[in-house]
């Protein structure tokens, strides 16, 4: 979250070296000047000279002493808190944290519903088997049957609707809910499980929850889950620019992942579309 502060910065330091030179093209043209000659030409020739010979050389150490600045008096006004910056800060992370589990539990949800809507035969048999007679879903579908009523939404004909009709029947909102679900359709991708099992996930899901449920108050599920100190408890949740990217990069890892195998998966379609009994 600093980079682009920090490059901005270190752009306008270089902006204003450009105008430091300039400014002493400008004074050696408007010195040595003929009256005539042409002064923007003198004028364009000595700034491309004084900018090859003085600013080229050090525009790398520039942009870096730049950077370097502006992290450091940017984490110095968050030691002072100046103008309430901290405050702001920590809820822009725990901001951007609970729109990545948010995207996460999107994402996860939306690719289910595609591989079971058009995905192979084998995977939609996947979830048939796995639904118990006993489970229920509500009033429209008990374990394996559907009502007339609700299979008349789709033109009694789910063989591309699978996933939608089934996605609201599974819990995606918890990292046991996710796995469980694409458990029922993939059940032999142990790589899948495995991914879906990260302690990166269920870290990002528990710092969700805190920030969510406790106004970012560490309770005792967090410490189970994250820390296993009970000294934590109670404490402010303390979060950094280099975490929050790192829930980020998970969560993108494991989606392109599980859009990979449920892109294989359709390239792969073989079989019999299952009916419900």
């Amino acid at each position: 979250m600093l980079i682009l502060p920090t490059q901005f910065l270190a752009i306008r330091n270089m902006e204003r070296s450009i105008v430091f030179y300039e400014t002493i093209a400008r004074v050696l043209v408007t010195i040595s000047q003929n009256p005539e000659d042409d002064f923007q030409s003198q004028y364009r020739n000595q700034l491309e000279e004084i900018i090859k010979k003085e600013f080229d050389p050090q525009k790398e150490e520039i942009v870096k002493n730049a950077a370097d600045g502006a992290i450091n008096d940017f984490l110095k006004m968050l030691d002072d808190n100046y103008n309430g910056l901290r405050d702001t800060y920590e809820a822009t992370l725990y901001s951007g944290t609970v729109w990545i589990w948010c995207s996460f539990e999107v994402l996860m949800k939306e690719l289910w519903e595609y591989a079971l809507n058009m995905g192979s035969g084998h995977t939609k048999n996947n979830i048939i088997k796995g639904l118990s007679s006993q489970e229920q879903f509500g009033d429209q579908i008990q374990g394996k049957y559907i009502s007339l009523e609700y299979l008349a939404k789709y033109n009694y004909d789910i063989s591309r609707n699978l996933g939608t009709v089934l996605k609201n029947k599974f819990d995606f909102t918890s990292c046991s809910g996710i796995r469980k679900a694409f458990s029922f359709a993939f059940p032999k991708n142990k790589d899948m499980e495995q991914i879906l099992s990260k302690e990166e996930l269920s870290e990002l899901e528990a710092t969700r929850n805190v920030i969510v449920h406790n106004a970012g108050i560490i309770d005792d599920a967090f410490c189970k889950r994250v820390v296993a100190d009970a000294t934590f408890l109670g404490q402010k949740l303390e979060l950094s620019n280099r975490k929050v990217a790192e829930f980020s990069n998970n969560v993108i890892d494991i989606g392109l992942f599980i859009m990979q195998v449920v892109s294989d998966d359709i390239k792969n379609e073989k079989g019999d579309i299952p009916q419900i009994k």
